[in-house]
């Protein structure tokens, strides 16, 4: 393994596969970089290949079995992520997950036995927990002066929905059976989880309000109960307007981001103060993280723990959805 610059294989060069391979690629200071892709349209994806110096594998198989690359990168349809997993794991490969990392407990906890047996790390995508305003956020939240944390509230909403149709597979119930959660409402899930700790049991409703010409629902919203006696609520829209805005109460005072770069914040018997943040490039900070990870002994920042409790949280929002919107318990999911 390289000890400088640690290289990658991405797989999927979708809209969001390319925005990864680019955050890095683009500059060269970095503790990774990708040199190789496998995407099932190679077609498709030749002029970004050439630009951003990556090497087309003609399967997955080549890909992970190449002695040179150190970590694989999925960008890839949620129901596949398991099985790639394992793979690479056993290719004896570091493996860095878009979210959602899977679609059940079950898939979740053999990826990550599996890492532990082939001694290989994970980490899963969530690039909005490198926001410098997410990380204020959950700063002052811990702070003596904000209180008891109550209650949080969030919605991440956009019109990408309009866009697709039967023949992809983010238009797939299979591959989103919970309208805008896996695309959207998975972050606030992680987002949630990482200030309030594990979620103890959900309540969904989801419907097919605007588009009509899937089978998925676009506007979705979940109760959710934590373990630490906090509330929250969540709702997603897949036909409307871009958004999103989480706000968390305490007993002394309240905390909202609005955007990813503005938090407002209101204590007892005080005015609102709005601050705001400079852009990040988060995809990069992400994955930088996952290399210091692995190059050094400190942990990603997304926990194991977390991930799970996430999954069950998405798998329980699913089920709640199946049996008309009943409260399920996370530790039913197995």
């Amino acid at each position: 393994m390289n000890n400088i610059q640690l290289k990658a294989g991405i797989v999927g060069l979708g809209r969001w596969g390319q925005i990864l391979a680019k955050s890095i690629n683009e500059q060269h200071n970095s503790l990774l970089r990708f040199t190789h892709c496998f995407t099932r349209t190679i077609e498709k994806v030749k002029t970004f290949c050439n630009k951003y110096d990556l090497t087309i594998c003609n399967s997955y198989e080549n890909l992970i079995n190449n002695n040179d690359i150190d970590i694989i990168v999925l960008a890839t349809p949620h129901t596949q992520h398991c099985e790639q997993i394992i793979k690479a794991a056993n290719a004896k490969k570091h493996v860095f997950v878009e979210k959602p990392f899977t679609l059940t407990v079950k898939d979740a906890v053999i990826a990550f036995d599996c890492a532990k047996k082939n001694r290989i790390k994970i980490g899963a995508g969530f690039n909005r927990r490198f926001l410098p305003s997410f990380n204020y956020f959950k700063d002052l939240s811990n702070q003596t002066s904000f209180g008891n944390k109550l209650h949080i509230e969030g919605n991440f909403s956009g019109p990408f929905g309009y866009d697709y149709n039967k023949d992809m597979w983010r238009g797939s119930l299979i591959e989103n059976p919970s309208g805008g959660m896996a695309a959207m409402g998975i972050h606030l899930i992680d987002a949630m989880i990482s200030v309030l700790g594990p979620v103890k049991a959900v309540q969904c409703i989801s419907k097919n309000n605007a588009l009509k010409n899937l089978d998925i629902d676009d506007t979705t919203s979940v109760q959710l109960w934590f373990v630490s006696g906090a509330t929250g609520y969540i709702s997603t829209l897949m036909a409307t307007a871009s958004l999103w805005r989480l706000h968390l109460f305490g007993s002394k005072a309240w905390v909202q981001m609005n955007g990813q770069n503005e938090i407002i914040t209101s204590f007892i018997d005080q005015k609102p103060k709005t601050k705001q943040f400079s852009d990040a490039n988060i995809e990069r900070l992400e994955l930088e993280s996952f290399a210091q990870s692995i190059l050094n002994p400190i942990s990603y920042p997304v926990s194991e723990e977390e991930v799970l409790n996430g999954v069950s949280t998405f798998e329980a929002i699913s089920k709640s959805i199946k049996e008309n919107g009943s409260k399920v318990l996370t530790s039913e999911i197995k």
